[in-house]
């Protein structure tokens, strides 16, 4: 039995005896929800299961991994996430059968990589989650061709002795008070040029206008002109507030970053919540004001590999 044994196949393009196959491994596997499941497959974010990729040897599925398809064409970026491999891999009672499995995960994040490369990608990243088992999968990529530069994002905590006002703070008002095109123009503006881009569609504007508990979303305003967006998350049971903030690109160098940060602040201390952030490695303009203002490393999220075209 040999490399040759192993085939990557698309959720899209399975038979039906695969693809229950692939919805077992989802949920005994990688103990994912059957709603969540289902999403991920009806979603456009994977088109429908054309980016969910499985390695199958000798019928019995190994790994997986995903390719973030809804926005691929308009970023011109492939991201790879989700990738997992099947639990025995890291209980070490494989045996040898560990190469076949080691084989499957580089097997299918080569073709992520192609199947990126084909719809427009010119950048590939290759994300992991910060837990032991993603931080051992993450390694068979560290020493292959086409790694090039790793990144990583972390969660941040404000000091509670640095919870002083520092800076004026901007006006707040309800995403409501403008239209979908309005919300979405404003979002996808402030992420323009940013090191680790997003983008929100139609749909996530949607859910956003309609709201979900723990979660508000905000346009910023400076005397009558729209500066960015704050969004925040907040965790009631353990009295922990986060935020996610955005300027519009034509504000950008006039400093309204200090003051949006202090306005995110001041908001979720008037709340009493903690003050969390997640903020990229790369973007070092926003991670040095976070450090000045007290912000500390509270813990890793993640890992991107930056892969080669």
């Amino acid at each position: 039995m040999g490399y040759m044994d192993i085939k990557v196949i698309a959720y899209l393009d399975m038979k039906e005896d695969e693809k229950v196959k692939a919805l077992d491994y989802m949920r005994v596997n990688d103990e994912l929800q059957d709603d969540y499941i289902k999403d991920c497959i009806d979603s456009k974010i994977y088109d429908k299961g054309r980016g969910m990729f499985f390695a199958f040897n000798e019928g019995d599925i190994v790994g997986k991994g995903f390719l973030v398809m809804e926005t691929l064409k308009l970023l011109e970026c492939a991201y790879i996430h989700k990738v997992s491999a099947i639990n025995s891999y890291f209980e070490n009672t494989v045996g040898n059968s560990s190469n076949y499995i080691e084989q499957g995960i580089l097997q299918i994040v080569g073709r992520l990589k192609a199947f990126g490369k084909e719809n427009g990608a010119v950048d590939i990243r290759l994300g992991f989650s910060d837990n032991p088992s993603q931080l051992k999968l993450m390694e068979l990529f560290k020493n292959k061709d086409g790694y090039k530069k790793a990144y990583r994002s972390f969660v941040m905590k404000l000091d509670d002795n640095r919870r002083d006002l520092e800076n004026e703070i901007l006006e707040l008002r309800d995403i409501k008070e403008l239209s979908i095109e309005e919300y979405i123009n404003i979002y996808n503006d402030s992420f323009e040029g940013a090191p680790h881009r997003s983008f929100m569609g139609d749909l996530e504007a949607l859910e956003a206008f309609e709201g979900k508990d723990g979660v508000s979303h905000f346009i910023v305003w400076d005397n009558g002109v729209k500066i960015g967006f704050l969004d925040f998350y907040i965790d009631i049971e353990r009295g922990i507030g986060k935020f996610d903030l955005g300027i519009v690109k034509y504000k950008r160098g006039m400093g309204y970053g200090k003051k949006i940060l202090e306005t995110a602040i001041q908001y979720l201390v008037r709340n009493k919540l903690k003050v969390e952030l997640i903020v990229l490695e790369p973007n070092t303009v926003a991670y040095e004001m976070y450090k000045k203002r007290g912000f500390k490393i509270k813990s890793i999220m993640g890992h991107w590999i930056k892969l080669s075209i």
